[in-house]
């Protein structure tokens, strides 16, 4: 009856295979049992695959044992979570749950903060031989920054035709510079249908400005459903056909890529519509885009709203926005709150950016620290920053006003 089941699943008659299980599970079949608890599992069934778990473990299978792991780890019982895992490897015939079982216990390691741990069995569900596990485990050495220990086991993953082996692949001969190489491991992937790696094809295409073809890479990653592929796709149509390129751009928004809504918010501003531009904008700063919530403390700052302005410049410093960081240190100073001020300008000096570097060397001329203003100054004239520059003018003025500079 199992096998039987296993051929109407592979024939598509999923319901008519399931009704079989149920049937066999129902019988006393553990095997029915395991395997109907994963495919419930799997569906996201969790409180019905349960029994069936319960009797696989009992009946002492390995699917039994990994279903029961699972199901603890989501309630965070850990340690029963571990020995189920513990179990499963124990028992495990097939490769695959071999490997599974090795893989999970490794995620719970990692999880748990237990790196030696985690890597052995990271390593040890490589060393079965299942593509699954050799994979991962070169994703995880990846994760660790040791690409050159991760690439032989996405070759040997290559070899059985894994696709996302194929874009790790590209990606270390990406990173190496080797583009050639990486475009063909890329296409490799993109023809077996990863889209990631379509993606990245178009991004390949267009640094070298080749747009046709970022074009169509973007194009196809987007009609597969990937929302930053509809952003960029906007972006190299946006002067042959900005009105598709606003179509994929609100696709793109309503996903939830911010830079799509920071398009958006630039194109109905344009037109005039103040409303929908703001809508935008806010959207993107509250979805976490540095410069959408430099731009709305802007506005809030024209409007003299000075707190709100002040709360949305410190958002957008703390995620990584020079220009917020330069304007934030700037209504602190206006305040004169020196100390504040310093802090922000010090942050934005020491992240590079030459126009916050300039001011920085101005409150500490003007604070009496000329030799550090000094350092800062010529920092600032390295950057080339054209802003920078001009602030640095009048930075050395009021040095020499102090007394302090030449």
């Amino acid at each position: 009856m199992v096998q039987r089941s296993w051929q109407l699943w592979e024939e598509g008659e999923h319901e008519a295979s399931e009704r079989l299980l149920r049937k066999a599970a129902a019988m006393g079949s553990v095997q029915a049992s395991a395997i109907l608890g994963r495919i419930l599992q799997q569906r996201g069934a969790h409180d019905e695959a349960w029994p069936y778990c319960v009797a696989a473990a009992e009946g002492g299978h390995e699917l039994g044992f990994l279903g029961l792991g699972e199901r603890c780890e989501r309630h965070n019982d850990d340690a029963q979570a571990e020995k189920y895992y513990r179990q499963a490897i124990a028992v495990a015939q097939a490769a695959a749950t071999r490997s599974q079982a090795r893989v999970l216990l490794a995620r719970l390691k990692h999880r748990q903060g237990e790196a030696a741990d985690a890597e052995r069995w990271y390593r040890e569900a490589a060393e079965t031989g299942y593509p699954d596990g050799m994979f991962i485990y070169g994703a995880y050495l990846d994760m660790l920054g040791r690409g050159d220990e991760a690439e032989p086991w996405h070759r040997r993953c290559a070899e059985q035709g894994v696709p996302g082996a194929f874009a790790s692949l590209g990606a270390l001969e990406l990173a190496r510079g080797n583009l050639a190489e990486a475009e063909a491991w890329y296409r490799r992937a993109a023809d077996a249908g990863h889209m990631s790696s379509v993606l990245e094809l178009g991004l390949m295409a267009h640094r070298s400005e080749d747009l046709p073809q970022a074009e169509q890479w973007y194009r196809k990653a987007a009609h597969s459903g990937m929302p930053m592929a509809m952003s960029l796709l906007g972006d190299v149509i946006s002067r042959s056909d900005p009105e598709e390129a606003e179509h994929w751009y609100r696709q793109a928004a309503t996903a939830g890529v911010t830079d799509a809504m920071m398009r958006l918010s630039h194109l109905t501003r344009l037109r005039g519509d103040l409303g929908e531009s703001e809508q935008w904008l806010r959207q993107a700063a509250e979805g976490g885009d540095g410069m959408a919530m430099y731009l709305v403390g802007h506005g809030f700052e024209e409007r003299g709203e000075l707190g709100e302005a002040a709360r949305w410049y410190e958002r957008g410093a703390e995620a990584g926005n020079s220009a917020a960081t330069f304007q934030v240190g700037w209504l602190r100073h206006g305040q004169n709150d020196l100390v504040e001020a310093e802090r922000w300008w010090r942050q934005g000096a020491e992240a590079g950016h030459g126009p916050t570097m300039v001011m920085l060397a101005t409150l500490l001329g003007a604070t009496g620290r000329g030799a550090e203003a000094a350092i800062w100054g010529e920092r600032a004239a390295q950057t080339g920053d054209e802003m920078a520059l001009d602030l640095l003018r009048k930075v050395q003025e009021q040095l020499r006003q102090n007394g302090t500079g030449a």
